[in-house]
């Protein structure tokens, strides 16, 4: 990186082959980066490369720091492993299968225009003019992964601790909640909480 944090032509190139290396290697690429700005930073880890063979490209806002992003890589990987060999269907649901991982994990088919923002704020790469864009297709579903605390509790959940609630959107966690139990509870804790009724 250069002095004013811009990536130099070396380190673009870089993260080109390596990602072209691990697509090769792999079909797919995690990537970990804390991106978006002001109150939307966050940090999320997404899958390119997965599309090619599986039609869906993957997101999680989870922390990537320390062993954060092997622990959620390691979850899509076997996602996407399962989704190849024709053992898994991708739909907006709860997924409860240790095998995949220890707690419960929200899985959401987000809509376009919630895939088009979060591509345009987060997973910039998933993009058409993306400088990975190449590694993904252009007609991709976007499938946000949600994580529970340590205790199991959804994140839309009153009990729900820590900064799992806080670290995916509001919007996509509450047509999440909606989505999959019916219940816009997430939703109107918000509006309650902004005075709207």
């Amino acid at each position: 990186m250069s002095k004013d944090n811009e990536p130099s032509m070396d380190d673009i190139q870089y993260h080109y082959d390596k990602t072209k290396e691990d697509i090769n290697k792999h079909g797919h690429s995690i990537k970990g980066i804390v991106d978006g700005k002001g109150h939307l930073e966050r940090p999320l880890a997404y899958s390119i490369g997965a599309s090619l063979t599986t039609s869906y490209e993957f997101i999680s806002f989870f922390p990537i720091k320390n062993k954060g992003l092997s622990i959620v890589a390691r979850v899509i990987n076997k996602i996407i492993d399962l989704i190849k060999l024709n053992k898994f269907e991708v739909d907006s649901k709860i997924i409860n299968d240790e095998d995949i991982y220890y707690l419960p994990v929200v899985m959401y088919v987000l809509k376009d225009f919630e895939k088009e923002a979060v591509e345009s704020n987060w997973a910039r790469q998933l993009k058409k003019d993306g400088f990975l864009s190449e590694f993904s297709t252009d007609n991709h579903q976007l499938v946000c992964l949600m994580f529970t605390d340590k205790n199991g509790n959804l994140p839309w959940d009153s009990k729900c601790e820590n900064f799992w609630p806080d670290i995916c959107p509001l919007p996509f966690l509450a047509s999440a909640e909606y989505e999959i139990t019916g219940d816009d509870n997430l939703m109107r804790k918000a509006e309650d909480d902004l005075g709207l009724k």
